[in-house]
């Protein structure tokens, strides 16, 4: 979140159902996939650089050493889990959108498809999060080319 705000960009955060957190940022239409590509990249550096005994961007597992991924590959034609989509991994967890507030505080496994309704309570707070569509700034897809 730090790396988007200081890039004037804002996003809404939701678990994986797995064992990460995807984060969506909505962008305008008029950007190409290299740029948005290019900003991705940018991101996931950024990102690395604010604390790099916490996050990486190695892609090999054996190198990241308990680090967080920060995936800049999810540009362009790759697939995450859509909000609510029940996974199959055991006790059934569901991608559920977070505050970004609460993100410390909760686990994949705090919503299955056994609490998930309840945890809406009549709400889409994947829609309420979602911010409105944005425009790349230049100086981020510069840095990632």
């Amino acid at each position: 979140k730090q790396t988007l705000d200081d890039c004037g960009l804002a996003g809404a955060v939701k678990t994986s159902g797995s064992r990460g957190v995807h984060i969506f940022v909505p962008i305008d239409h008029s950007a190409p996939v290299d740029d948005v590509a290019a900003a991705t990249r940018a991101l996931a550096a950024r990102t690395e650089a604010l604390d790099p005994s916490v996050a990486t961007t190695a892609f090999i597992v054996e190198d990241r050493a308990g680090k967080v991924f920060v995936d800049a590959t999810r540009a362009g034609g790759a697939t995450v889990a859509a909000a609510y989509s029940p996974r199959m991994r055991p006790g059934t967890p569901v991608s559920f959108p977070v505050a970004w507030s609460d993100l410390d505080r909760v686990q994949p496994s705090d919503f299955t498809v056994h609490t998930a309704v309840d945890a809406l309570a009549g709400r889409d707070p994947w829609a309420e999060a979602m911010p409105a569509p944005q425009q790349l700034p230049a100086d981020l897809i510069e840095h990632g080319r």
